[in-house]
Protein backbone atom coordinates (compact mmCIF):
# COMPACT_ATOMS: atom_id res chain seq x y z
CA UNK A 1 0.00 0.00 0.00
CA UNK A 2 1.15 3.57 -1.00
CA UNK A 3 1.76 6.09 1.88
CA UNK A 4 2.43 9.54 1.62
CA UNK A 5 5.32 11.52 2.90
CA UNK A 6 5.03 11.61 6.91
CA UNK A 7 1.79 9.40 7.03
CA UNK A 8 1.50 7.43 10.44
CA UNK A 9 0.85 3.98 8.87
CA UNK A 10 0.26 2.70 12.66
CA UNK A 11 0.66 5.05 15.77
CA UNK A 12 2.05 5.00 19.11
CA UNK A 13 0.25 2.01 21.33
CA UNK A 14 -1.47 0.36 18.77
CA UNK A 15 -2.77 -3.48 19.37
CA UNK A 16 0.21 -5.68 17.68
CA UNK A 17 -1.38 -7.27 14.84
CA UNK A 18 0.75 -7.24 11.95
CA UNK A 19 4.20 -6.85 10.45
CA UNK A 20 5.18 -4.61 7.82
CA UNK A 21 7.47 -5.17 5.28
CA UNK A 22 9.00 -1.99 3.13
CA UNK A 23 9.11 -2.06 -0.42
CA UNK A 24 9.80 0.93 -1.34
CA UNK A 25 11.09 4.52 0.15
CA UNK A 26 11.72 4.46 4.09
CA UNK A 27 9.53 3.82 7.18
CA UNK A 28 10.57 5.96 10.54
CA UNK A 29 10.45 4.26 13.62
CA UNK A 30 9.32 7.13 16.25
CA UNK A 31 9.16 6.51 19.97
CA UNK A 32 7.73 9.68 21.79
CA UNK A 33 8.46 8.97 25.76
CA UNK A 34 9.33 11.20 28.84
CA UNK A 35 7.86 14.32 30.14
CA UNK A 36 8.93 16.25 27.12
CA UNK A 37 7.15 13.86 25.07
CA UNK A 38 9.68 14.94 21.94
CA UNK A 39 9.55 11.98 19.28
CA UNK A 40 12.85 10.34 18.80
CA UNK A 41 13.68 8.22 15.79
CA UNK A 42 14.49 4.86 16.48
CA UNK A 43 15.22 3.02 13.72
CA UNK A 44 14.96 3.40 10.21
CA UNK A 45 13.49 0.73 7.26
CA UNK A 46 14.34 0.35 3.65
CA UNK A 47 12.98 -1.81 0.95
CA UNK A 48 13.25 -5.62 2.36
CA UNK A 49 13.30 -4.50 5.71
CA UNK A 50 10.48 -6.15 7.89
CA UNK A 51 9.06 -3.50 10.64
CA UNK A 52 7.78 -4.90 13.97
CA UNK A 53 9.77 -7.78 14.34
CA UNK A 54 10.23 -6.66 18.16
CA UNK A 55 6.82 -6.52 19.05
CA UNK A 56 6.48 -10.42 18.38
CA UNK A 57 4.37 -11.64 21.69
CA UNK A 58 3.50 -8.32 23.11
CA UNK A 59 0.01 -6.48 23.05
CA UNK A 60 1.04 -3.06 22.13
CA UNK A 61 3.31 -1.78 19.81
CA UNK A 62 5.84 0.44 21.61
CA UNK A 63 6.36 2.74 18.78
CA UNK A 64 4.66 4.76 15.52
CA UNK A 65 5.87 3.76 12.30
CA UNK A 66 5.86 6.76 9.42
CA UNK A 67 6.21 6.82 6.21
CA UNK A 68 9.96 8.82 5.92
CA UNK A 69 9.30 9.58 2.16
CA UNK A 70 6.32 8.24 -0.42
CA UNK A 71 6.91 4.53 1.01
CA UNK A 72 5.13 1.55 -0.44
CA UNK A 73 4.21 -0.87 2.65
CA UNK A 74 2.85 -4.42 2.86
CA UNK A 75 0.81 -5.46 5.91
CA UNK A 76 1.21 -8.80 6.99
CA UNK A 77 -1.43 -9.94 9.34
CA UNK A 78 0.63 -11.76 12.47
CA UNK A 79 -2.12 -14.71 13.01
CA UNK A 80 -1.87 -15.53 9.14
CA UNK A 81 1.58 -15.62 8.81
CA UNK A 82 2.17 -17.63 11.88
CA UNK A 83 -0.23 -20.09 10.26
CA UNK A 84 1.57 -19.54 7.34
CA UNK A 85 4.74 -20.20 8.03
CA UNK A 86 3.83 -23.46 10.20
CA UNK A 87 3.33 -25.15 6.49
CA UNK A 88 5.97 -23.08 4.79
CA UNK A 89 9.47 -23.38 6.88
CA UNK A 90 11.10 -21.15 4.54
CA UNK A 91 8.93 -18.56 5.75
CA UNK A 92 9.94 -18.76 8.99
CA UNK A 93 13.40 -19.41 8.57
CA UNK A 94 13.68 -15.98 6.10
CA UNK A 95 11.99 -13.63 9.25
CA UNK A 96 14.37 -15.88 11.40
CA UNK A 97 17.57 -14.45 9.28
CA UNK A 98 15.95 -11.07 8.98
CA UNK A 99 14.98 -10.76 12.84
CA UNK A 100 18.92 -11.58 13.52
CA UNK A 101 20.35 -9.27 10.83
CA UNK A 102 18.18 -6.58 12.09
CA UNK A 103 19.51 -7.35 15.80
CA UNK A 104 23.13 -7.45 15.10
CA UNK A 105 22.51 -3.84 12.80
CA UNK A 106 21.27 -2.29 15.96
CA UNK A 107 23.49 -3.81 18.57
CA UNK A 108 26.55 -2.24 16.17
CA UNK A 109 24.87 1.14 15.39
CA UNK A 110 25.67 2.79 18.81
CA UNK A 111 29.11 1.54 18.77
CA UNK A 112 29.94 2.93 15.53
CA UNK A 113 28.62 6.60 16.07
CA UNK A 114 29.83 6.71 19.98
CA UNK A 115 33.22 8.08 18.79
CA UNK A 116 32.06 9.48 15.34
CA UNK A 117 32.78 13.30 15.07
CA UNK A 118 29.16 15.15 13.94
CA UNK A 119 30.46 15.03 10.26
CA UNK A 120 31.40 12.02 9.86
CA UNK A 121 27.75 10.87 11.26
CA UNK A 122 26.13 12.71 8.28
CA UNK A 123 28.34 12.02 6.05
CA UNK A 124 27.96 8.10 6.85
CA UNK A 125 24.39 8.89 6.92
CA UNK A 126 24.17 10.67 3.00
CA UNK A 127 25.64 7.25 1.70
CA UNK A 128 23.96 4.66 3.49
CA UNK A 129 20.60 6.79 1.98
CA UNK A 130 22.36 6.50 -1.30
CA UNK A 131 23.34 2.99 -1.23
CA UNK A 132 20.02 1.88 -0.35
CA UNK A 133 19.11 4.23 -3.90
CA UNK A 134 21.21 2.26 -5.32
CA UNK A 135 19.86 -0.97 -4.61
CA UNK A 136 16.07 0.32 -5.82
CA UNK A 137 17.85 0.63 -9.05
CA UNK A 138 17.78 4.98 -8.41
CA UNK A 139 20.28 7.49 -9.27
CA UNK A 140 22.25 7.29 -5.73
CA UNK A 141 23.80 10.88 -6.44
CA UNK A 142 19.93 12.18 -5.96
CA UNK A 143 17.37 11.78 -3.13
CA UNK A 144 14.97 13.10 -0.68
CA UNK A 145 16.06 12.45 3.04
CA UNK A 146 13.83 10.34 4.89
CA UNK A 147 14.02 12.69 7.93
CA UNK A 148 13.50 16.21 8.78
CA UNK A 149 16.54 17.65 10.26
CA UNK A 150 15.63 17.46 13.64
CA UNK A 151 14.49 13.56 13.14
CA UNK A 152 17.85 13.59 11.78
CA UNK A 153 19.09 14.85 14.65
CA UNK A 154 17.39 12.60 16.79
CA UNK A 155 18.50 9.75 14.94
CA UNK A 156 22.35 10.53 14.88
CA UNK A 157 22.25 11.77 18.49
CA UNK A 158 23.08 15.26 17.62
CA UNK A 159 21.96 18.74 18.45
CA UNK A 160 19.44 20.30 15.31
CA UNK A 161 21.55 23.26 15.24
CA UNK A 162 24.98 20.67 15.02
CA UNK A 163 23.37 18.91 11.91
CA UNK A 164 22.77 22.46 10.02
CA UNK A 165 25.68 23.56 10.51
CA UNK A 166 27.73 20.20 8.98
CA UNK A 167 24.87 19.94 6.18
CA UNK A 168 26.09 23.92 5.59
CA UNK A 169 29.82 22.69 5.68
CA UNK A 170 28.99 20.28 3.14
CA UNK A 171 27.38 21.95 0.69
CA UNK A 172 29.95 25.03 1.23
CA UNK A 173 32.64 22.34 0.77
CA UNK A 174 30.81 21.94 -2.69
CA UNK A 175 30.45 18.12 -1.70
CA UNK A 176 26.59 17.85 -1.95
CA UNK A 177 23.45 20.54 -2.83
CA UNK A 178 20.47 20.71 -0.67
CA UNK A 179 17.34 22.24 -1.21
CA UNK A 180 15.05 21.62 1.76
CA UNK A 181 15.22 17.47 1.85
CA UNK A 182 16.40 17.16 -1.74
CA UNK A 183 20.02 16.16 -2.13
CA UNK A 184 22.40 16.20 -4.90
CA UNK A 185 25.86 14.24 -4.25
CA UNK A 186 28.50 15.86 -6.25
CA UNK A 187 31.48 14.69 -5.09
CA UNK A 188 31.19 10.70 -3.56
CA UNK A 189 34.94 10.45 -2.99
CA UNK A 190 34.68 13.21 -0.94
CA UNK A 191 31.90 12.69 1.00
CA UNK A 192 33.19 9.29 1.93
CA UNK A 193 36.31 11.35 3.47
CA UNK A 194 34.59 13.29 5.13
CA UNK A 195 32.48 10.14 6.43
CA UNK A 196 36.04 8.18 7.79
Amino acid sequence: MPYPDNHVITPQGAPFEALYMVRGGAVKQIQTSGLSHKPTVVDIYWPGDVVGLEWVGATYQDDALIAGSRSFVCKIPYGLLTVFSLKQQSVQKKLLQKTSHHLRQRKLRPSLMQNATACSKISAFLLTVAKQKHQQHYDPTHFTLPLMQAELASYLNLAPETVSRQLKALRQANIIDLQQRHVTIKDVNQLERWAE
